[in-house]
């Protein structure tokens, strides 16, 4: 356990070695939401399961990273998704869009191979099976799974950041949507939110 409460048990691949991360140096261009410099980088996944408030089973996953420089933390990457896999349509079209591309573009584009998680073990198991059988998916993720003793103290984590300044995101994307919904308690804790709370307890670690 940790100083903070928190438990972590990593979850690789049967005879995987375990992904130790060190900071990754990073080049954005001039109009880019963070700038080019060395982070810390990590993800944060909620696996879908039944949002009561809006009736429907959905999921995200961000990716973050913390500008060691300045000790601000970017959202570089947020995406809500249903299933690991993609979803196809008619003549092959994919009508929607899985987990897998995500974790593959968080790689090429952040380096990023960490996620953390926090989640009821039989929701999670069966998508961490999911993702370790997708030939797609490569190299496959190392995937955390967090205990933390309040909820409530995690997600507190994510509007102090961001009334200091030190957290930044886009505009009209997923995050933005459900910090205002969280605000205005509207329903549910959007699976957003959770995911960037587990991604921050994972950066606090570094």
């Amino acid at each position: 356990m940790s100083d903070d409460g928190t438990i972590e048990r990593r979850i690789v691949r049967p005879g995987a070695r375990l992904w130790r991360e060190g900071p990754v140096e990073l080049i954005f261009g001039e109009e880019s939401l963070a700038p080019s410099g060395r982070y810390w980088v990590a993800g944060g996944i909620v696996w879908p399961e039944l949002h009561e408030t809006r009736q429907e089973i959905v999921g995200a996953a961000v990716v973050c990273g913390r500008h060691i420089e300045s000790d601000v933390t970017y959202v570089f990457e947020e995406r809500e998704f249903c299933t690991v896999d993609h979803v196809l349509g008619e003549r092959g079209v994919i009508a929607f869009e899985g987990l897998s591309s995500f974790l593959n573009e968080a790689w090429t584009y952040y380096f990023c191979k960490t996620y953390y998680w926090r989640q009821d073990e039989l929701t999670a198991r069966r998508h961490i099976r999911q993702v370790h059988r997708n030939r797609m998916i490569e190299p496959k993720p190392v995937l955390v799974e967090l205990h933390w003793r309040d909820e409530k103290t995690a997600l507190d984590e994510i509007f102090l950041l961001d009334t200091s300044s030190r957290l930044t995101y886009r505009v009209n994307r997923e995050v933005h949507h459900a910090m205002r919904k969280f605000d205005a308690k509207d329903g549910d804790t959007e699976p957003a939110l959770r995911a960037l709370a587990a991604a921050l307890v994972g950066l606090a670690k570094r």
